[in-house]
C-alpha cells in the first residue's frame, strides 16, 4: 500500500497501491475465462513468494497480516507474487473502532497472530493446488474427505494431473501434506 485515506465523516475508505498488471491469485485461478493455464513450476513460484513474504512479514517486521487470502496476493509481470493488505485489519480497527474485519479465515481482529496466519497460508497452498475457491467450499475438510477415501489424485486441478512429471507430482504430495499440516486442528 502507498497510501491511504480515512474519512470518517463521509464513511469514504480509500486504499492506493502499485498498478499489478496480472491482477490477484483469486483472479488468476478462478475469474479469468477461458483460465490461465498455471503449470506446477509457476504455482511453486507463487507459493514459495507468499511463504517467503509472511515469513518477512512475521521475522523481519513484527507484522500479523490477519487475513492472507488469494485475494490478497497480487502477481506483477513475472507472476512474482506481492502480499497486500498486511496490518489493515489493525489500522481499520484503530480508526473506525471496528469489531470485525471480513474474510474466511479471522473474525476478530485481537485473535489474530501467526498461527492463523500459517491456517490461512495452508488454505492458500490448497487454493493454489485444487483451484477451488475456499469460498464456495470448506476447503481444508474437502481435502480431508478426499484423502480419507483415498481419492489423493482427485485433490488437484485436473490440469495439473495431465501435464506433471513423476518429480512434479512428488513434489505436488509434499506441498499438499505441507498444506495439511498448516490446517491441521491439532497443530504440532
Amino acid at each position: 500500500m502507498r497510501a491511504y485515506y480515512l474519512d470518517s465523516k463521509l464513511e469514504e475508505k480509500l486504499l492506493v497501491y502499485d498498478y499489478m498488471c496480472t491482477g490477484s491469485v483469486a483472479t488468476l485461478l478462478h475469474v479469468r475465462k477461458p483460465k490461465q493455464p498455471l503449470n506446477w513450476a509457476t504455482r511453486m513460484q507463487i507459493v514459495e513468494g507468499v511463504a517467503r513474504g509472511l515469513h518477512c512479514l512475521h521475522t523481519h517486521h513484527n507484522i500479523v497480516h490477519g487475513n492472507l487470502t488469494s485475494s490478497f496476493v497480487f502477481l506483477d509481470e513475472n507472476i512474482n507474487p506481492k502480499i497486500s493488505d498486511f496490518g489493515l485489519s489493525q489500522l481499520i480497527t484503530a480508526v473506525a473502532n471496528l469489531n470485525t474485519i471480513q474474510g474466511p479465515e479471522l473474525s476478530l481482529p485481537e485473535k489474530a497472530d501467526t498461527k492463523t496466519d500459517i491456517y490461512s497460508l495452508g488454505v492458500f497452498m490448497l487454493e493454489i493446488l485444487t483451484r477451488k475457491s475456499p469460498v464456495e467450499i470448506d476447503l481444508p475438510q474437502w481435502v480431508h474427505s478426499l484423502i480419507q477415501e483415498e481419492w489423493t489424485h482427485e485433490v488437484f486441478d485436473s490440469e495439473l494431473m495431465l501435464s506433471n512429471t513423476l518429480l512434479e507430482e512428488e513434489q505436488m504430495m509434499k506441498i499438499l501434506q505441507l498444506a495439511l499440516d498448516c490446517v491441521s486442528p491439532i497443530p504440532r
